[in-house]
């Protein structure tokens, strides 16, 4: 028998959340707001392109893709212990919203 499958075991207790993950969501979000704001400035027009070396702009759009994928499913799974409660599901929406838009500058800024 696995570890998942005993009954009293920790990671088969979906409301067996650490505090941590239960904010990490909301940490992943102030975060991406700050990351945001470095990809904003850094994309302006410089004196060789813009203010930030390209690569340096896609590697902060893959760190708020990859920090927001994973803040919304930890989201989702307090959600599932909480049954569904509004600001859960309203972390998870925003989470989910921060991914795409950090996406959609990752395809935007990237030279084709």
């Amino acid at each position: 028998m696995t570890p998942r499958q005993t009954p009293n075991h920790p990671a088969s207790d979906p409301q067996a959340l650490s505090a941590g993950a239960k904010r990490f969501p909301a940490l992943a979000l102030a975060s991406s707001g700050i990351l945001l704001l470095a990809v904003a400035a850094g994309a302006q027009p410089g004196a060789m392109g813009t203010k930030f070396p390209l690569l340096a702009l896609l590697g902060l759009c893959e760190l708020g893709v990859l920090i927001n994928l994973a803040g919304a499913y930890l989201a989702l799974r307090t959600a599932r212990a909480q049954d569904f409660r509004l600001s859960a599901l309203l972390l998870l929406g925003a989470s989910l919203t921060a991914s795409a838009v950090f996406l959609w500058l990752g395809f935007w800024l990237w030279p084709l």
